[in-house]
């Protein structure tokens, strides 16, 4: 993706360590800003293979 318009980098604007987590078919499954020293991203990243439109439901507990 080209963002030729600056929405990425206004709506991550540069403050700690921002992920963004996307499904093998493009979906944004999430996006985690500011990470914690510690946050175990295990479980987010375990769902990222599987195709976001079929996976999208409630973030687990504890997830920023």
């Amino acid at each position: 993706m080209i963002d030729t318009e600056g929405v990425l980098t206004a709506s991550t604007a540069a403050r700690g360590i921002t992920l963004v987590l996307v499904h093998s078919d493009g979906v944004i499954g999430s996006v985690l800003r500011d990470i914690p020293p510690g946050l175990r991203i295990e479980p987010l990243l375990a769902r990222l293979p599987n195709p976001g439109a079929t996976a999208l439901g409630p973030a687990p507990a504890g997830s920023p």
